[in-house]
């Protein structure tokens, strides 16, 4: 077997700016490419932390293939 085959691709959107009322691109039509292209599709916001932990629990959970696994806390650190 080849090395592509010993692999797996984990892949998802992630929409930025979550707070922001007039958003550069719609979130209707990123939902729309991540169901074409088969991955998930995280609205998030860097600056409140809005669903920020979303995108790597799904990327450890798949790693892990444990779907229960949660964090125990987040911590938003304050520069």
């Amino acid at each position: 077997s080849n090395y592509q085959d010993q692999t797996t691709l984990l892949r998802g959107i992630c929409g930025n700016k979550f707070d922001v009322r007039e958003r550069t691109i719609e979130p209707a039509s990123v939902i729309h490419l991540s169901r074409r292209y088969q991955c998930s599709y995280y609205d998030i916001s860097a600056k409140s932390m809005y669903n920020l932990e979303k995108p790597f629990l799904a990327i450890l959970r798949q790693l892990t293939q444990d779907n229960t696994l949660t964090f125990d806390e987040i911590i938003p650190s304050r520069l």
